[in-house]
């Protein structure tokens, strides 16, 4: 999983954008690439359990889920 937490964090654009900011807060490398590998378990985990392929940029319909500018 390491290996594709680093390949994440390299190649898209979101996961990059996530590590530089925990980057900058000061947190350890180890630490962020550890919280990348839990967040790409989750989407695999997701993807198992729902049966449904996975969709970058997705937004719930779920007002709760929505983001706000």
């Amino acid at each position: 999983m390491s290996l594709a937490a680093q390949s994440v964090v390299t190649h898209k654009a979101d996961f990059k954008k996530y590590y530089l900011r925990k980057q900058a807060e000061g947190k350890p490398k180890r630490l962020i690439l550890n919280n990348v590998e839990n967040k790409l378990l989750k989407i695999i985990w997701a993807i198992i359990r729902d049966e449904k392929p996975y969709i970058p940029n997705y937004q719930s319909v779920h007002p709760k889920y929505w983001k706000t500018a």
